[in-house]
């Protein structure tokens, strides 16, 4: 007989969940990483420049694209997910929003790229590249509807084999454009293409028994619309200030100067997955806790993942600066400065999350777009400000910036609702033992991996026996048969 989700035990979902959502994404990037060496030989950090800027201009176009609408997906299939016919009728109506939306959306942004390039993206060429991005983020809306079902439905096995596949085909088909044709960044963006046209079929494919069931619903789109678009100024704000700001620094400085800044985020992807990953893992398992009244699970959980973001923070921020000489050309060294800098911006995040979910649960996500602009205003204002002064420095401080300001605005606008389920206490000592941490990295050369290394090990044991007693009860709650 198979188990629900909600009657395994608390440990055992949100573990299984987690390595399952990010197996795939993790064993990529761990790829992804060895080869920089190989790409950086191959590229220099125009390419990169160019990589980042298409990039940015994907997810903002995703997002524009979808109105937010896929983030509804994950509320709203609890709604309907004890009728078979319900959830078919509700999956149509999604599915065929989707694609109208983003072909639609999609006509109308590359009208005004073709016409205002040069001045929105200066380097940029329409042709191949804002045309590719634009296909690829358009038909990519099929796979977003069918991970977000996949989520829902706490199938997370399923995701990390589709992960995996898709991750290994890019890899691949960039491996073969990149060092085989030695495409430059041309490459990484037709292996994109190539990608979303495989993984557009499969998603019909996995789509097909609510395609075939389901009919058009507009009454049940009116919700989803409506929660969407309360998200919708969240997720295009939270992807255009980064975009305005590469391209600020792309015009003040040089695509050279964004390539720097590329790689230096693809050293702290990590943070990001991990991000990502509990959202994914979390969220449904909140709202089910939060319907069972669970507050102590919830409790325990929150406070031992705030210690452990310090731990991958502080890791990110005084081995990975070493990491990236050891393994880049010396034109890319650079780039090393702004890792510890850019890793401020993941604990931002992670307390936004925490202040704000049970904002999600409520369904009140105007709140989420009051704190995306807000981030959106500091993001600029420090890039405005710092970029003639500092230049590739500033962007990576108003990177983080924009992100603390999340966590600010989302502990005032929650009216305190979090404070049931973590201390305020332990989310400040977090905070001030992270900056503590940042500032002191500086006084060790990123050359001493060793003394960087021992310096992180301490930090680490100090963290282990903060939490002995909330990981010795989690560790019971795994056990449970």
């Amino acid at each position: 007989m198979k188990v629900k989700p909600e009657d395994k035990p608390l440990g055992k979902r949100i573990l299984s969940a987690m390595l399952n959502f990010g197996i795939a994404n993790v064993m990529t990037k761990i790829i992804g990483f060895l080869l920089i060496p190989l790409y950086t030989s191959y590229l220099d950090p125009a390419d990169y420049g160019i990589v980042e800027l298409c990039s940015s201009l994907a997810a903002f176009s995703v997002i524009f694209m979808r109105l937010g609408v896929p983030g509804s997906v994950s509320r709203f299939y609890f709604d309907h997910k004890d009728d078979v016919k319900s959830l078919s009728d509700y999956v149509v109506t999604v599915h065929r929003f989707l694609m109208a939306s983003s072909l639609g959306i999609g006509v109308i942004i590359a009208v005004i790229t073709f016409w205002f390039s040069d001045v929105l993206l200066p380097g940029l060429l329409f042709l191949p590249f804002i045309g590719l991005v634009l296909v690829n983020s358009a038909f990519s809306a099929n796979g977003d509807l069918q991970k977000r079902l996949l989520q829902s439905k706490e199938e997370s096995a399923y995701m990390a084999k589709l992960n995996i596949v898709t991750a290994t085909l890019s890899i691949l088909l960039a491996l073969f454009f990149v060092v085989y044709m030695e495409l430059g960044a041309l490459g990484f963006i037709l292996s994109q293409s190539a990608t979303t046209l495989i993984f557009y079929i499969q998603a019909q494919v996995y789509l097909r028994t609510y395609l075939k069931q389901g009919s058009f619903k507009p009454a049940m789109l009116k919700d989803s619309v409506k929660y969407g678009m309360g998200l919708l100024p969240h997720h295009l704000f939270a992807v255009l200030a980064p975009l305005l700001s590469k391209g600020i620094l792309n015009y003040k400085e040089s695509l050279a100067a964004l390539g720097l800044f590329s790689l230096s985020l693809r050293f702290i992807q990590p943070l990001d997955i991990i991000y990502n990953i509990f959202n994914k893992a979390f969220v449904p398992i909140y709202f089910s806790l939060r319907k069972s009244n669970a507050d102590d699970q919830i409790r325990r959980v929150y406070t031992i993942c705030w210690y452990v973001a310090i731990a991958l923070f502080s890791f990110t921020a005084i081995v990975l600066p070493s990491v990236l000489l050891l393994v880049t050309p010396e034109r890319f060294h650079p780039s090393a400065s702004l890792i510890p800098i850019l890793s401020i911006g993941f604990m931002g995040q992670l307390a936004y999350s925490f202040f704000m979910m049970e904002k999600f649960y409520d369904k009140q996500t105007r709140y989420v777009s009051m704190v995306t602009i807000f981030g959106l205003v500091v993001n600029l204002l420090v890039t405005i400000i710092c970029v003639e002064s500092f230049g590739v420095f500033a962007i990576a401080y108003a990177y983080s910036a924009g992100f603390v300001s999340w966590a600010v605005a989302g502990y005032f606008l929650s009216g305190r609702q979090f404070l049931q389920y973590i201390n305020l206490q332990t989310i400040l000592i977090g905070l001030v033992f992270s900056i503590g941490v940042f500032l002191f990295t500086y006084n060790i050369p990123n050359e001493n991996i060793v003394a960087r290394s021992l310096f992180f090990t301490g930090i680490l044991l100090v963290i282990a026996f903060l939490n002995l007693r909330h990981i010795k009860v989690l560790y019971t709650s795994f056990k449970k048969r």
